[in-house]
Formats: structure tokens, sequence, C-alpha cells
């Protein structure tokens, strides 16, 4: 068992006894406080900006956080803006989290719980809970927020990043970070992890540094490490997927970072742009942006459309300062709907949008195969297509545990629409630019589970 940390250890801000706001009040009189830390939680005490916990599971380092948050809210007066990437309801925050640790610090009385917030009755600190990727204005609106929890951080983009952390201003306040790595390639991880900004703590902490690990999850951990020592790695000891089991593009994704080909990417307006769709029923619309040269494909943009009508999807791309030569749809596009009689095809053409249709005749596989020898030519934005390239990332086969083999399929998920998408763009012949259409396929490196 890990030594811990002692009340008498800490420092006075969490141990003092903090002025009552409501002297009159017997039950809100502030009492001190007696919680425990494992040691590598310990310079989160310490006045830095950036406070990095990262690990696998069962870890107990949102618990530690929690617990000072809590005690520090108790303390002194704080803002405290609880938040992740995305956030469809409270439920999904760590709103429960703080409430099961306020009782069990036996601080009930001293904490009003709402549906929404939490308040501090004797400091007037107070809780907020939003998600960031759909409250960008409300999020650069925030005024006074002294400390920040970003939790589940592994899945904050970029552009949330940037966002966030001028927004967080006021003297000395905060940014804590807890999170289980994922991909090497995640924002969260090169910018924390690999090259953290000045003043900043970031320590590793997993299941075998935390005291009271339980029974019932280490049975589970060691069934993962009997099954597979590399999903133990990344579950259990937090390291990030490198590259992801089955994953058809992992490592020509990684060559994409490693030879410098995600950048900054300006759009040149002496070229055209041609499209390349994915148009989701039930999920999402996926459409590439790409200018093409005979040396190089630039792929400046991705946009993920969810619940957007034809229409409106047409209004953002005219909206772009883009000039278009080519939209390309897949071969579904031109079969008619029962309801309008009418096939997205005609639908797009009177909004003024011709389709070029991908070859039906292009298997999954052999498109699959035609991106092998497409993306080592491809230079992408690395903001604008953030999602995109960690689509392509992850883009995979399902492994059959028991049996030891690949699905001859890709698995169906959130990075399906992002890769059908860039599969047309690769088995379509271009208008413009691109002189080698028609060749033999160069199947080159990369994942061969296909």
């Amino acid at each position: 068992m890990m030594d811990l940390v002692q009340p008498e250890k800490l420092p006075q801000w969490i141990t003092g006894i903090p002025d009552p706001i409501y002297p009159e009040i017997p039950q809100l009189q502030p009492k001190l406080l007696d919680i425990t830390l494992i040691d590598e939680l310990t310079p989160f005490l310490d006045p830095y900006r950036y406070k990095i916990a990262y690990g696998g599971r069962g870890s107990s380092k949102s618990w530690g956080i929690a617990r000072m948050l809590i005690a520090r809210a108790y303390a002194k007066r704080e803002k405290i803006l609880c938040c992740r990437e995305l956030q469809g309801s409270i439920e999904e925050s760590v709103h429960a989290l703080l409430e099961d640790q306020i009782s069990r610090m036996g601080l009930t009385s001293a904490f009003e719980i709402q549906a929404k917030k939490i308040t501090c009755l004797t400091t007037g600190s107070v809780f907020l809970f939003e998600g960031i990727h759909h409250n960008v204005t409300k999020i650069k609106s925030m005024e006074g927020v002294t400390l920040v929890w970003a939790e589940e951080a592994e899945k904050i983009s970029k552009t949330s990043w940037d966002t966030l952390t001028p927004t967080i201003r006021a003297e000395d306040s905060e940014i804590w970070i807890s999170f289980n790595p994922d991909d090497d390639l995640d924002e969260t991880w090169l910018r924390f992890v690999e090259d953290p900004p000045p003043r900043t703590y970031s320590v590793s902490i997993n299941f075998h540094q935390n005291p009271w690990f339980p029974e019932v999850l280490r049975e589970e951990m060691m069934t993962c490490k009997r099954k597979s020592y590399d999903d133990y790695e990344h579950i259990w000891l937090g390291k990030p997927r490198r590259a992801m089991k089955g994953a058809y593009y992992s490592e020509l994704m990684s060559d994409v970072w490693a030879e410098g080909r995600a950048l900054n990417l300006p759009y040149d307006d002496t070229m055209p742009v041609i499209t390349s769709w994915d148009l989701g029923w039930a999920d999402s619309t996926v459409i590439w942006f790409a200018q093409v040269s005979l040396s190089e494909i630039r792929i400046i943009n991705c946009i993920e459309f969810k619940g957007t009508s034809l229409p409106g999807m047409v209004k953002t791309l005219k909206e772009m300062p883009y000039q278009y030569s080519q939209h390309i749809l897949p071969h579904d596009v031109a079969i008619h709907e029962l309801g309008s009689g009418k096939s997205r095809k005609e639908v797009l053409s009177g909004l003024g949008i011709q389709a070029t249709i991908a070859p039906k005749s292009v298997s999954v596989i052999d498109g699959i195969y035609a991106v092998k020898s497409f993306l080592p030519r491809c230079y992408f934005d690395k903001t604008k297509c953030e999602y995109g390239l960690k689509a392509l990332k992850r883009y995979r086969t399902k492994y059959n545990e028991d049996r030891k083999v690949f699905d001859n399929k890709p698995f169906h998920d959130w990075t399906s629409d992002f890769a059908d998408a860039f599969r047309y763009l690769a088995i379509t012949p271009h208008e413009t630019g691109f002189s080698k259409w028609g060749s033999a396929i160069d199947y080159g490196t990369g994942s061969k589970h296909i």
C-alpha cells in the first residue's frame, strides 16, 4: 500500500478553518477536514497552472481530484468549471461523483446540491458543469472562473482547448486535467504530456498506486492481461495506443505526423476544390475538401454534419470561400426515395450541386488498398481535419479474441463515415490535377488486416 498523506501534511488552505459566511447557523460552521491522498496527487496542492493526472482504469485519480476540489471549495471561495468535450446531460458530468464525495466527507449540510449546480454554503463556492464543443460562446463569456476540472480529457479537441485555456484568466487560476490516454495523436496527450506548457505538473497514476483498488476490478484486470497484453497496457496501465489492433491505416497516419504532413494548410485560391461525401442515414454526413496537384493531395478541411438537411449542407458549402470543381458522392445517392420519388442526386442537382458518382464496381477492400496508395501523398490541415485524422487512424476491422483472427470487413463505428468519404475520394477519377488514375494500384505499406 502506498503512503497516504495525512491531514497535518496538507497546506493551510485545506486544513485551516475558514471564516463562516453564516455564523448564526450552527450546522454551517466550518470544521477541520480529514482527507487522505496518495503521494502522486499531493503536488496538486501546490500552485501550478496546469495539473495533469493520467493513467489507466481503477487508479482513483478522479476520486482524489474530486475530494481535493471539494476541500478547496469548502476552504475558500472558488468558481469551479467542470467540463468535458461533449455533455448531453448532467448525468454525463462529474456532478454525481462530486455529490457522492461530499457525502463521504461528511459535508452534506455544507453544500447545496442542485440539478445543474453545486454550491458551498460556507464559502459561496460554486461548481458549474458544461460541455465545451457545443457551448463555445457560453464558455468564452464565463467570467471569474478560478478552477477548471477537465474530465475524460482525452476527447477534448484542439479547437476546444484553444477556446478554453485563454478564457480561464483569473489571477492564480488553474486547470486540472484527468484522462485515460487513448491515442498518441490526441490533442490532450500531445499538448500536456508530450510537450507540456510552463508551470505544469503531470503524473501517471495506475491501479497499483491505488490502495483502495477493489478485488472485482483486479479480477477484470487479470483477465484482460491474460487475453491481450496490448489491451492490458492500454486499459489498465494508461498507455496510448500507437497502432490500434486491426486498424487499416494506423501506421500510415502515424507517418503523416512523423513526416510533417499534418500542418496549418492554407486554401490556395488558384486551385479548385474537390469534395468527397459520405451521406449518412442515421449516421453522420462527412465531407472532405481536397485540392489536388500532380505531386500531392492537400486535404484542407473536413466537416461532419449531424441531423442537417441537404439544403443546410449545401448552404454551408456555398458560404465557404472555395471554388469547387467536383463533388464526389457514393453510388446510392442515385437511388430514388419512396417518399419524394426523387433521388438525393436529383435533390442536390436542384440545389446547384452536380454529383460525380463514386465507382460502384470498386469493392470496399479494393478501396482500402487505394487509400493506402493515396495516403503517402496527402497533406492535412491539422486543425480543420482533426476529427478526420483521428478517424482514419482508428478505422479498423474487428479482432476475434477467441478465434485469434480478424474479420474480413471493416467494423462499423463513428470512424466509418469519415473513412468511407475518404475512400470515395481515393477511388474516383478527379477532374483536375492528378494524372495516374487508371494505373495499377500500389498497395504500399500499412496494416495487412483486411
